[in-house]
């Protein structure tokens, strides 16, 4: 399932630990990028990663504890 440009927030990164081609995009906070039950696999600020369902994150920014903030997001059937 393609991702349709108006909902994409940004290009795929290349950020420390990322690398370009694999499908990750760049997170930097706002409404829900994709449709609620799109399964994605997410990279959290603290390095971790998680998959499930778009509607069981977090997207916005949280200026008390970063810690768990997505950085980055793709598809969970890219992986």
């Amino acid at each position: 399932m393609p991702i349709p440009e108006d909902r994409l927030a940004a290009s795929p990164v290349t950020p420390e630990g990322l690398s370009g081609g694999d499908g990750w995009i760049e997170w930097k906070g706002g409404d829900d990028p994709l449709s609620p039950k799109t399964s994605v696999e997410v990279r959290l600020r603290c390095d971790e990663y998680s998959t499930g369902p778009v509607v069981s994150f977090w997207w916005g920014r949280d200026d008390t504890d970063r810690t768990y903030d997505i950085v980055a997001y793709r598809l969970a059937n890219t992986v």
